[in-house]
């Protein structure tokens, strides 16, 4: 009983040990990207409509901060998003399209850089449309 009870302990004790390391050797997961962070409610959506060759300024973005378009949908192929004078988003991609456009399922992502504008702009027929986001510290 010896020799086989000690042989027993060795090897509970290794798979202790064994144990042991595995769950000490796992890291800690932290965040390095931004953070939301925007007084008490980080998020924000816009909706309107406007004819054709009208534009309007959703929001100027604050100082340290991006703003984060995460969805939205507009009722044809004429809403183009622009951060400042730079056209981010062409409304004849479809991606706001209401059934089946990236934005329409929440899977699209446009940073808009701290400082910046968001404008919305009708092009080819009446722009009806809804967009949402979030705020991030960066």
């Amino acid at each position: 009983m010896g020799a086989d009870f000690f042989s027993k302990c060795i090897g509970i004790s290794i798979i202790i040990a064994t144990i042991g390391f595995t769950v000490e050797g796992i890291q800690k997961a932290y965040g390095s990207g931004p953070i939301i962070d925007h007084a008490d409610f980080p998020y924000e959506s816009f909706t309107g409509s406007m004819s054709n060759g009208n534009s309007t300024t959703l929001l100027t973005v604050p100082s340290g901060q991006i703003f984060i378009i995460t969805g939205g949908n507009s009722d044809g192929h004429y809403c183009d998003l622009y951060e400042g004078n730079t056209k981010r988003l062409e409304g004849s991609s479809k991606a706001l399209d209401a059934e089946g456009g990236l934005f329409s399922y929440g899977k699209g992502h446009i940073a808009i850089a701290s400082g910046n504008t968001l404008a919305i702009t009708a092009s080819g027929s009446t722009c009806t449309y809804y967009i949402e986001g979030y705020y991030a510290s960066i």
